[in-house]
């Protein structure tokens, strides 16, 4: 997949790394949402319609997005994601406002 590249996000406490994803098990996992101010905001490198390759080395197309999350719940994760700009407009027509 062109543009792909690694991310180190690490987190404090209970909070999250600052994405949100749609996806299934044997579907594309889509980055659809960045929080302000969150490890994913705070890298800079991760982008609204990112598609998730891999968490700490593990390719993530047969799982779904809950066990990815799950598996990458330490306070760093390390992601292989995709610039795929095609689908945020798809994304944003798709989701509730």
């Amino acid at each position: 997949m062109a543009d792909e590249r690694l991310v180190v996000l690490n987190r404090c406490d209970n909070l999250g790394f600052g994405f949100s994803l749609l996806g299934e098990a044997g579907l594309p996992h889509i980055i659809y949402e960045i929080e302000e101010n969150s490890p994913a905001a705070r890298s800079g490198e991760v982008e609204a319609g990112d598609v998730l390759l891999k968490v700490n080395g593990t390719d993530v197309d047969r799982f779904t997005t809950r066990e990815e999350l799950v598996r990458g719940s330490t306070t760093a994760m390390l992601i292989c994601a995709a610039k795929q700009h095609c689908c945020v407009p798809v994304l944003r027509a798709w989701l509730p406002v």
